[in-house]
């Protein structure tokens, strides 16, 4: 399994609890790979993204493992 690193603002990270609180995950990563796999799952949905936090970076860098 790959790490990645993933900026949240505070309304990410509430909506992580909620989901943690709602399907009983333990952990702030399984309620990102829960939510992922839901979404990936679903119809396509009309949705507007939020938008892009300031401290975000807009290109992926790679991270070089030891």
């Amino acid at each position: 399994m790959d790490r990645t690193s993933v900026f949240i603002g505070p309304e990410d990270r509430a909506a992580i609890e909620i989901i943690k609180q709602r399907y009983g995950v333990a952990t702030e990563a399984d309620a990102i790979r829960l939510a992922l796999r839901v979404l990936a799952a679903s119809p396509m949905l009309q949705i507007e993204l939020p938008p892009r936090p300031k401290h975000a970076h807009r290109t992926p860098r790679k991270v070089e493992r030891a």
